[in-house]
């Protein structure tokens, strides 16, 4: 993509934000918006959706609206969230998905849904979000952080075996296992620091370089403290 072409496909972007900034304060108590509103959430989807095929990068910090049943979403993922089942989580996620909203809209912290329900390892709604929602797991969070880096901060073994299974059916597992966030820290980072050894195994197994350093300069290694188990393991 050229300059002339990156700068008129943000500029894009950022009216079509705009517009969504508008249909959000036109939506009344019903939760419906105007057919206007509908026209502009299809022509920002269009726009995400160019910059996806032209090879840039959109994540979370792009992609910042979440409509008013993604809130409801989110509201069943979050740590203290709604006591939803299954069956009705996926019914939050499909009335969403239905309506056009964006699974991978962001929070007020900047996660997506799949960020929070990976965080606080709530692994059938990040099993739902990925095949009903078709949740991107490579999307970042305002950290540069992606659901992976979550789950294995907070030590989910199970929820990092999830995203790490649905990026490798799609041919994507190595960029989940590299990415790195603003610090330059992969997943293994975060499973190194808080000692979680089943993740960090997985990981390894999974082609982690356990040699790549941060921009703090640390090794996954450098970050565990008291596990001399983990500490073994790279």
């Amino acid at each position: 993509m050229s300059d002339d072409d990156a700068r008129a496909t943000l500029d894009a972007v950022r009216d079509a934000l705009r517009r969504r900034l508008r249909e959000d304060a036109s939506i009344g108590g019903d939760g419906e918006t105007s057919e206007d509103g509908a026209h502009d959430d299809d022509e920002y989807r269009r726009v995400l959706e160019a910059l996806r095929l032209s090879g840039e990068t959109v994540d979370a910090r792009t992609t910042t609206t979440v409509g008013a049943r993604m809130r409801d979403v989110f509201a069943a993922c979050e740590e203290d969230g709604e006591d939803v089942d299954d069956d009705s989580f996926e019914a939050r996620v499909r009335a969403a998905v239905d309506a056009g909203e964006d699974v991978n809209g962001t929070n007020d912290d900047g996660e997506t849904a799949l960020h929070a329900a990976a965080l606080y390892g709530k692994l059938s709604f990040v099993r739902t979000l990925l095949r009903v929602g078709g949740a991107d797991v490579a999307v970042r969070d305002e950290c540069g952080g992606t659901a992976l880096h979550d789950a294995s901060a907070s030590g989910h073994v199970d929820v990092a075996r999830a995203l790490t299974e649905w990026a490798r059916a799609r041919g994507t597992l190595d960029a989940l296992v590299d990415a790195e966030d603003e610090d330059e820290e992969t997943a293994l980072h975060h499973a190194a620091r808080g000692e979680h050894g089943e993740v960090v195994k997985l990981l390894l197994e999974l082609g982690a370089d356990a040699t790549k350093r941060s921009s703090a300069g640390a090794t996954a290694r450098d970050l565990v403290e008291d596990a001399e188990d983990v500490r073994g393991l790279l």
